[in-house]
């Protein structure tokens, strides 16, 4: 497969994340669970997004990777690259998930759920700028 400049995915990836999300958000759910499933789907969406740059090694949609960069690392690098962020954002999915769940079950402020799925999704990104291409 030849190795090109395009964002037609990452454009569809973008819309079609904005029409689950929004139709989601249509849902008669209470406020907790309507709130705790959009930053569920948040969470999988990035984790959905990392193994579409990995599949497609357009690591280039990544903040600070030229397609220049992307093109000269080669197959493998840009693969493994792509791996760290796929690794990084699922386990921050995964604790969301059982967070989510638990908070569920045990009736916990829907209060407390902003900051952890943002403090988490923060952390997971700042983990990410290890990585070098």
């Amino acid at each position: 497969m030849e190795y090109r400049k395009t964002y037609k995915l990452f454009v569809l990836w973008i819309i079609g994340f904005l029409l689950i999300v929004f139709a989601i958000a249509l849902q008669d759910w209470n406020n907790d669970l309507l709130a705790r499933t959009i930053y569920l789907c948040g969470a999988l969406g990035v984790v959905g997004l990392s193994l579409m740059i990995y599949r497609t090694g357009y690591v280039y949609w990544i903040n600070g990777i030229s397609y220049e960069e992307a093109l000269e690392a080669g197959e493998e690098r840009r693969k493994q690259y792509a791996w760290n962020y796929v690794s990084i954002f699922s386990k921050f999915a995964l604790v969301y998930l059982l967070y989510a769940m638990s908070a569920c079950f045990f009736h916990w402020s829907i209060w407390i759920d902003t900051p952890i799925f943002l403090i988490g999704i923060i952390i997971s990104a700042v983990w990410t700028s290890k990585y070098k291409l």
